[in-house]
């Protein structure tokens, strides 16, 4: 039996991490939409929302600009080149879990959003999620639901969701046309910062010309049959995933 000191200190520990993750979630909560500063450099402010470079952990929910990720990615390749055991997979600098794992990325969202609702992290989720449902990208295609999670995205201020629902108005993906909607959908973007947005309320001629972008993207990705990964069928309740690498395609 460890001695009574010992019991007592594990005990306080304990206390004072679930007293800081509840401040933590408080303070994300209170200050969801306020522009912040990279938490590992301190300087750089959180990367935009057109940038998806940015890290973010599927675990704990925390961020941090592309800027650093992409030193953290350097740093882990040089441990791959020099073979050093256990070092395969870059781990969250706070909570340590991996950055990347053998679950399908679309289900870690999902589970970070029922186990975290609130934070600055929630409008990013939300996002991914809404383009993986648009594309049916590790998940099943479902458009309804990717514009509900995009206008769930946009409320909590996030400007390329704004951007991506305009285009649906815009080019009736989705959604009945309706270029005034769309219209509103980019004023809104613009006032968020996004650049796209911003573009399609400067001129009809750069309007058309994001019309044209989107449309060749939605070609591209239509060109590119997605197989049925385990990971689908699990998304469709067909198949419960033990060990997502041990499955095999399915043809």
């Amino acid at each position: 039996m460890p001695p009574p000191w010992k019991v007592v200190a594990a005990s306080a520990a304990a206390c004072a991490l679930a007293v800081w993750l509840l401040v933590d979630d408080d303070e994300n909560e209170d200050d969801e939409n306020a522009r912040q500063l990279c938490e590992l450099c301190l300087d750089r402010p959180e990367d935009e929302e057109t940038d998806m470079t940015f890290g973010l952990c599927y675990q704990c929910g925390r961020m941090h600009c592309s800027t650093c990720r992409k030193k953290m990615m350097m740093a882990q390749m040089q441990k791959v080149q020099l073979n050093e055991p256990k070092m395969f997979g870059a781990k969250c600098p706070w909570c340590r879990s991996p950055m990347e794992s053998a679950t399908p990325r679309y289900l870690l969202l999902r589970e970070l959003l029922e186990r975290r609702p609130k934070g600055r992290h929630v409008k990013h989720c939300l996002f991914e999620c809404a383009v993986m449902r648009e594309i049916g990208l590790g998940c099943n295609k479902d458009m309804a639901d990717a514009i509900k999670m995009h206008e769930q995205a946009a409320a909590r201020g996030h400007g390329q969701a704004c951007y991506r629902l305009g285009g649906f108005y815009d080019d009736g993906i989705g959604v009945e046309r309706d270029p005034a909607a769309a219209l509103r959908w980019y004023e809104r973007g613009r006032e968020l910062g996004d650049p796209n947005a911003t573009g399609c309320c400067a001129s009809e001629a750069t309007r058309h010309f994001c019309a044209v972008a989107r449309a060749e993207t939605r070609k591209r990705v239509a060109s590119r049959p997605w197989e049925r990964t385990p990971e689908d069928l699990a998304m469709a309740g067909l198949i419960q995933m033990e060990d997502p690498e041990d499955d095999e395609l399915e043809t």
